[in-house]
């Protein structure tokens, strides 16, 4: 049994569904996909996802993404074999209303709308930010630089891969 504990905020399975190369992956969605929307969701994916990843690796805030880094600090972060890992299915663990723990599942294909609070500190903010999941991945990582931590194996890091209502 792969169980979650009550005590962690999400749970992914140890197993993946599929893994690809990602330059394979990125060229693969470009041929199959050639469409308007997925083209602006793939642009620039690689030096988003290690901005995504910077940030997360250096404790700061999350921003929605708006965290950008400069091509020397990308290169701290190397991909393991070049791999990524596709899973079918997001556990979430969340407290209810009524303080009773509650935990949902979330996949592409049946449970893919989610919200969370927003990140904005403005007085016109919407208190939540909304998107759709379009896959559930990891990746392991190699992390180089200042600011890393010694490794002796890649680190394994979950990504959303998310389409951003409004």
């Amino acid at each position: 049994c792969e169980c979650t504990s009550p005590a962690a905020h999400y749970h992914i399975s140890k197993y993946p569904k599929l893994s690809y190369d990602i330059t394979a992956w990125l060229g693969k969605y470009g041929l199959l996909l050639f469409v308007r929307s997925i083209n602006m969701i793939l642009k620039d994916f690689i030096p988003r996802l290690k901005n995504h990843l910077l940030a997360r690796l250096r404790g700061l805030e999350y921003s929605g993404d708006e965290d950008e880094f400069s091509d020397g600090d990308r290169s701290q972060v190397i991909f393991a074999n070049n791999q990524l890992f596709e899973h079918s299915v997001l556990h979430i663990n969340h407290m209810t209303y009524d303080l009773r723990r509650e935990q949902d599942s979330m996949n592409p294909r049946t449970h893919a709308d989610i919200m969370m609070l927003s990140h904005e500190d403005d007085e016109d903010r919407h208190p939540y930010w909304y998107a759709r999941i379009i896959k559930i991945y990891h990746v392991n990582i190699w992390h180089y630089g200042p600011g890393a931590v010694p490794q002796t194996a890649p680190t394994r890091m979950h990504v959303l891969f998310v389409r951003w209502f409004g």
